[in-house]
């Protein structure tokens, strides 16, 4: 399911509360067309020219801007309906009580505990017909509703059609949807993915930082360990009493060679010493 805009958060916020309040009434079509909608009363047709007629009180629309945006409004609302009946928030249900329209070529949608449509056969009028009338009185009397109006031929009647005087049924899916702040399960399980992704890629940086510094540090150690030992090293001390007994060996030998040398001197010397007379 796409990102939804606030004003589709707040549809989607209103079937989810209809549903909890167990207000199955306020989840029919009309009901929540009438909410969504600035106009007092629809009127569609789906002969060959299908088209949607507006009505709008005067005093609530200057010009017929206010008429045009009324049309984009219903489009977006029964649109966004169709969206969410394709991806399994909601259901249709049909109202087993009412009158099926499903055939009917002229159709209309407006409040009728305030508004009529034209006027009863009985009264002869001479005066416009396709009219709506404001009851007062507890329905004893009828006031023309001054109003201005718009056609709109689009095939968008078939979908008006399709959901008019249904209920509209929120799936398990949809409070799904409200109770995780309107994102999807797909939604949440991409995200989570991502937040895994990025959680493994930042250990994976935190350790080549971490091995980067060892290996850093490895050169620099050996780089500075060979002043280190230089400078760190004691100097060898030789008590005294080692001299002198290196001393005395050194006179010891030297007298001993001295020795050695005389006598091999001693060897050489001719001992036939002739004495001539």
């Amino acid at each position: 399911m796409r990102e939804l805009t606030d004003k589709e958060k707040y549809i989607v916020k209103g079937l989810f509360d209809r549903k909890n309040n167990f207000k199955l009434e306020e989840l029919r079509t009309t009901k929540l067309l009438r909410d969504n909608l600035d106009c007092f009363a629809l009127r569609w047709e789906l002969a060959k020219r299908k088209r949607i007629k507006i009505y709008m009180k005067k005093e609530d629309a200057e010009d017929i801007t206010e008429l045009n945006k009324q049309y984009f409004k219903i489009c977006d609302f029964l649109y966004f309906m169709n969206e969410l009946e394709v991806n399994h928030y909601i259901e249709l249900q049909t109202i087993s009580f009412a009158n099926d329209t499903s055939k009917l070529v002229k159709q209309a949608l407006y409040d009728t505990s305030k508004y009529q449509y034209g006027l009863p056969k009985d009264i002869e009028y001479s005066g416009n017909l396709d009219c709506f009338y404001e009851i007062a009185d507890k329905g004893k009397r009828l006031y023309a509703v001054e109003h201005i109006e718009q056609n709109a031929y689009t095939d968008c009647v078939d979908l008006l059609n399709k959901y008019y005087d249904k209920i509209i049924y929120p799936l398990p899916l949809l409070e799904d949807l409200v109770k995780h702040e309107y994102k999807s399960i797909e939604q949440r399980n991409f995200e989570k993915q991502i937040e895994e992704n990025e959680l493994h890629h930042k250990e994976q940086m935190k350790n080549a930082r971490m091995s980067f510094y060892a290996a850093l540090c490895a050169v620099a150690v050996s780089a500075i360990t060979p002043f280190c030992v230089e400078k760190c090293a004691e100097p060898i001390k030789i008590e005294e009493s080692q001299l002198e007994s290196l001393k005395q060996s050194i006179i010891q030998s030297r007298s001993n060679f001295s020795d050695t040398l005389l006598r091999r001197s001693n060897r050489n010397v001719d001992t036939l010493n002739v004495e001539y007379n």
